[in-house]
């Protein structure tokens, strides 16, 4: 069972950046790529505290700004994944078309 005063005090706190956890940009470009698994389920944190804050975010990131740098470059992997399928399939487009 969740102490909500706790966890709302909690997620004040890694919002107000006192945290001393750090973490890596090698980190953060790994789960750029790979991704994170949110809650599954009911969720007591998320519901408290909300979806940006809840417990697993608070857990792997060690602030805000940590998340919202993970968020930008989550961002940017798909639109470059997009870009380089998008590219690949345009490419062997033109080349059965050269092959012909």
């Amino acid at each position: 069972m969740i102490d909500i005063e706790k966890d709302k005090e909690l997620a004040r706190i890694w919002e107000s950046d006192l945290s001393t956890g750090s973490m890596d940009l090698k980190d953060i470009a790994y789960l750029a790529k790979t991704g994170i698994e949110y809650c599954e389920g009911y969720c007591a944190s998320k519901e408290i505290t909300g979806a940006d804050r809840c417990r697993c975010i608070r857990d792997r990131f060690p602030s805000p700004e940590h998340y919202k740098l993970y968020q930008e470059a989550r961002s940017r992997f798909k639109d470059l994944l997009k870009l380089a399928t998008l590219g690949k399939a345009t490419s062997l487009d033109v080349i059965e078309e050269i092959k012909q």
